[in-house]
């Protein structure tokens, strides 16, 4: 019995134009949702080589033993070598105006 009572329902749903438009526009949204979501999240590092990235050296470096380290020009360099981000180098001035 509850076979057909439920069968009788989804016919009358399928049948009623007026009934089924908004059971489908209802059962849309969350697969709108859904797919809005994953677009947004699917891959969040693919544009950070666009990122601009201000990098203000103000580094003295330092000696220790008579030896010195220039921690900051060598940290300097790695960046210039990679494209994680886009580095852009300013000095003081600049990096307090940005």
């Amino acid at each position: 019995m509850k076979k057909s009572l439920l069968f009788a329902e989804f016919k009358d749903i399928l049948m009623n134009r007026k009934v089924l438009i908004p059971v489908i526009a209802v059962l849309f949204i969350p697969i709108l949702y859904s797919g809005m979501f994953l677009w947004a999240f699917w891959d969040p590092y693919e544009g950070l080589s666009d990122l601009p990235v201000a990098i203000v050296n103000n580094d003295e470096g330092a000696e220790l033993d008579g030896e010195s380290f220039d921690v900051g020009e060598e940290l300097v360099k790695e960046l210039k070598d990679t494209q994680d981000f886009h580095y852009i180098f300013v000095d003081d001035e600049e990096g307090e105006k940005g």
